[in-house]
Parts: structure tokens; sequence; C-alpha cells
């Protein structure tokens, strides 16, 4: 019996051993190198893990505190996990493959804020390829403001400046008593030169010889005086009709003037789907938008047939023969997600599954598929199918929830109106088609149960007409979005319609014209008021320079009268009052 020779054997027992556990210990470091560098390449921003645990005797795989930036928001990460841990298939992993047939991802999370940027420092940080303002008409969207702000701007300004009827009263007020104080000074004339004249006539009568060149002429100057006073008289005769056709001409402006305020007012239609893009655009763009960023990085995941890299070859040729199955490098078969996170404001719990991951979709026949699940106040049922089986790749999406609470929403904050909605409950449902590169979907949410409160600026508009419109839509309980996505991944179209857009329309356009009417009818009332203010002070103040004037003009009458031998005909009269029956 020969006896083993341990001096040789136990060396190289202790060597194997050591090789073992060195590949133990020390494979988790280049595992982890190997992760973060392939994985940043893949996705373009950062990635971050705590710690690798891999182990070639159990062919298993634990990573913790697992981090992937966003690259298109670099202070956001895509996913966090606290823990990945897989166990692979040894015979798949002595063929350098690498086969799960489980996988568990715990303390899953989505969309988490990070403290550092998660950008390359190599790498410039990739804009979202998604430009939603052009998915919401921008012009439809500058049409609905502009409405809003011409209706603020009619209200602001002030159209009295460009009535003619307060104009024209304005303008009498000024005007005729310049007039009248003309007549007075006239009348002043004429009664002095009429005392000089008496009074040259009582003293010449005096002494008749020496004044007999003045007393031949005295009828003449007497008639010259008369004169003076018919014209007068005259110029008094015809103030009816001046003033009649004044006041004319001021009732004919009001009517234009009326009709020109209730014009000013008049309310163009607003348009209830450019409403809907002012109001709804932010919080629709959002969530789809996010959700087509997911899809993308989906579809790096699970790439097209072919696209996959295929690495360098060291020595030799790897040679398949007829009836084997070649196997993909990565393939998990069922891979376990537990997680939680905050949906629309609200703390859910995710559950969910994805089967048949892998890199080289054509080694493998079945699609990739993904059930999740979510409970809390975003109740959600997600499930996903990414078809690779020809060469133009296939993506279905399905999500539908009953009975989800969204949260209280802001709608409007950068326009004069703002839109303020109460908690309220929701059903939804999303279906998305994606062939090759063309998107095609929809999405549809039911609410109930709506509290709108409007808030418009502490200007003129607001207060005539925030409690009108407050009343207008505390009518409106429910409403139904719906959303057609089209176009392609990189430059997606989207139009919506929603009845919450076009109720809210018409309870604006209502509420605008109420306040609008109102606001006309007190402008013509307060026009009419000025007018007629206007109107009546003229008749004061004929009556009084008819009162005044027939005093300085009686004294006169009586002196030509007497001179021309003709006192006890009746001293002239200034004549009826001019306005006659113009005023009362």
């Amino acid at each position: 019996m020969k006896y083993f020779r341990f001096q040789y054997i136990l060396p190289r027992i202790v060597l194997i051993v050591a090789l073992l556990l060195a590949t133990e210990v020390g494979s988790g470091y280049f595992v982890r190198w190997g992760l973060i560098a392939g994985g940043e390449a893949s996705v373009g921003a950062k990635i971050e893990i705590g710690q690798v645990e891999t182990s070639l005797l159990k062919t298993r795989l634990l990573i913790t505190d697992l981090a992937v930036a966003n690259p298109s928001s670099p202070m956001k990460n895509l996913m966090e996990a606290d823990r990945v841990e897989i166990d692979f298939s040894s015979p798949a992993l002595l063929r350098k493959n690498l086969i799960a047939d489980y996988g568990i991802v715990s303390g899953l999370r989505f969309s988490t804020p990070r403290e550092t940027s998660g950008a390359l420092p190599d790498r410039p940080t990739s804009p979202e390829k998604t430009n939603q303002e052009n998915w919401l008409a921008p012009l439809a969207k500058e049409k609905a403001q502009g409405w809003l702000t011409d209706l603020e701007s009619r209200f602001s300004v002030d159209i009295r400046d460009q009535l003619e009827s307060v104009r024209l009263a304005e303008e009498m007020a000024q005007r005729w008593p310049v007039k009248y104080q003309q007549f007075e000074i006239a009348a002043r004339e004429i009664k002095a030169d009429a005392k000089r004249l008496e009074e040259r006539a009582r003293v010449a009568r005096k002494n008749p010889l020496r004044n007999m060149e003045f007393l031949a002429q005295l009828p003449q100057e007497t008639s010259k005086l008369r004169r003076s006073l018919r014209d007068l008289q005259a110029q008094l005769a015809q103030l009816p009709a001046e003033l009649a056709a004044d006041r004319d001409a001021v009732l004919a402006a009001r009517l234009q003037d009326e009709q020109l305020i209730r014009e000013h007012l008049e309310l163009d239609a607003l348009d209830a789907q450019s409403l809907t893009n002012y109001l709804l655009g932010e919080q629709i763009t959002g969530p789809v938008g996010e959700a087509i960023s997911w899809i993308r990085w989906a579809r790096q995941l699970v790439p097209a047939r072919g696209s996959k890299t295929p690495a360098a070859s060291g020595r030799g040729e790897d040679i398949f023969f007829p009836g084997s199955k070649r196997l993909p490098d990565f393939l998990v078969r069922t891979l376990r997600l537990e997680g939680a996170g905050r949906m629309g404001g609200q703390p859910v719990q995710l559950v969910g599954v994805v089967r048949d991951w892998t890199t080289q979709p054509e080694l493998h026949s079945q699609p990739t598929t993904l059930e999740l699940t979510t409970t809390g106040g975003m109740p959600l049922s997600i499930k996903a199918r990414l078809d690779r089986a020809t060469e133009v790749p296939y993506d279905e999406y399905f999500v539908d929830s009953s009975g989800m609470v969204l949260p209280k929403l802001k709608l409007g904050n950068q326009g004069p109106l703002r839109l303020s909605v109460a908690p309220s409950t929701a059903n939804l449902s999303v279906r998305i088609q994606i062939h090759g590169d063309r998107l095609r979907g929809s999405l549809q949410i039911t609410q109930r149960g709506l509290e709108i409160e409007p808030t418009l600026p502490p200007n003129l508009l607001g207060g005539r007409m925030q409690s009108v419109l407050a009343q207008s839509v505390s009518r409106i309980d429910q409403s139904q979005t719906e959303v057609t996505l089209g176009g392609t991944l990189d430059a997606p179209r989207m139009r919506f319609t929603s009845t919450l857009g076009t109720e809210l329309a018409q309870a604006i356009q209502q509420a605008a014209t109420d306040v609008a009417r109102a606001e006309a009818d007190r402008l013509v009332a307060q026009g009419r008021q000025e007018v007629d203010a206007q109107l009546a002070k003229f008749t004061g103040q004929f009556e009084k320079f008819q009162s005044k004037l027939a005093g300085e003009m009686a004294g006169p009458g009586e002196i030509i009268a007497s001179l021309l031998g003709q006192r006890g005909e009746g001293t002239p009269q200034i004549g009826r009052s001019p306005f006659g029956q113009l005023f009362k």
C-alpha cells in the first residue's frame, strides 16, 4: 500500500482553496465594476451600486443600494432598488450564459430625487426628446390666454372718453355760458346807449335851438338803436332752434354711444378646445411625456432583434451543431418586483413580475412581459408586452385603474384664470401600441365629484366676475378627458378633448356675458345720467339768463318807444323761452 505524499498534495489543495476563496470574495468587485461601466454606457447616466456579492459555488448574484440616474433629468433617478437577488443556472454559467429562472427586486422606487447630479462628466445631459409644447398646439393655447386677456382689457379700459354724447354735453356746458355772457354784454351796451341817448334828448329839448342838429339826427340814432335791439331779439329768437339742434345731437350721440358700449363689451365665443389646452395641458403632457420616456428606456432594456453588438471573439470559434439550442447571453425567466413610492402625490405599494427578459430576443421565443399592480391612493394595474418575434419590434401597454384618488389640482397657473380642483375620484384607462417607431394610443380619464373654485386677478375683472363665475362652475361635478397619441417615439403627437373644457368654456362665457351686460347697462345708465344732468343744468342756466336779460332789455325798449313816440304800444319783449317744451 502506497502512502499519499502530503507534502506534494497539500500545497496544491491549499492553492486551489485559496483560488476559490479569492474568486468568491474578489469576483464581486469585478462584477460591480462591469455592471456600472456597462450600465452607464447603455443608459447614458450614472449608475451607483452600494455592494455586489457573488458566489460561483451557489451561482448567486446580490446587488444592494442600486440607483440608476435619469439622463434627461440628472437630479432624479429613473429607479432605485434596495436589493436585487438573482440565482443563475450553473450549467448555463459554465457555457458563459447568465440564465436565471428566478430573481427578486425589492425596495423598488421610481423617479426619486438625487442629492447630486447623475450626469456623466464626459457626456452632456441628453435633452428630453419629447417637445411637450408642440403637443399642445401653442396657437390654440395662446388663443385662450388672448381671449381672457382681451376680456380683462375690455373691463379695464375707461370707455367714457369715447362717448360722443358726453363730449357734446361737456362742450355745450362750456359753449353756452359764453354765449349767454355775450348776450348779456350786448344787452347792457344797448341799455347804456339807450340811457345816454335819452339823457341827451332830455337835455337837448330844454334848448332846442342850440341842439337842432342833434334833435334832427335823434330819429336816426333812435332807429339805429332800435335795429340793434331787434337784431339782438332776432338772435334770441334763434336760441330755441340752436338748443333743440344741440339737444337732438346729444340724444342721437347717446343712442350711438349706447350701441358702442354694448359692442365694446360684446364677447367673442370662447373656443372650448383652446381652453382645454390652456387649463389641462400641463396636467396631461407631464405624465404622458414621462410615460413615453419610460417606454424609450424599456426599448433599451429589451432591444430589437440583432441590435446587440456581439462581443469580441477570443481564441477559437464557437460552433453550434445542428439540433443544438443556442441560449442568449442574458435571460431572466421570472423577476419579481416589490417596492413602494408616490404616484400623483399619493403613497403606493407595488408588486409585479417581469417574465422572459433577455438582451438577445432573437434567441428566445417568448416575448418579455410585465405585470404590475399598485395599492393605496393610486390603485393601478399595469401590463406590458414587448414582442421581438419579428425584425420590427412591437410593444403594447395597458394601464387600468378604478376609484383612484386624484390629489388637489391647480389648473392655469400661468394665466389670468386659475382653477383649484378639490381631490376627486377617477377611473383611468390607457392603451398604447408601438410598432417599430410608430406610436399609437389612447388615454381616458373619468372624474367624479368635482369641486372647482375659480380665481381671477384682484382687479376690475376679478371683482365683478369672481362670484358669477364661481356660481357657474359650481354646476360642474364630473368630466371625461380623452387623449389620442400618434407620431413616433422621437416625435410624438398628442390631441386631447375634455368635457371639462367644454363645460368650463360655457360657464366662463355665460359668466362673462352676464358681467358684460351688467357693465354695459351700468355705463349706459351712467351716460344717460350725466347727459340728463347737463341738460337739466342748461334749463336752469337759461331760466336765469332769461330773467336777467329781460330786466336788462326792458328799459331800452321803453326808452326807444318813448323817443319814437311809441310809448303805450308796449315794450319789445325778449320772446318766449328758447327752450319751449324741450325741458320739463
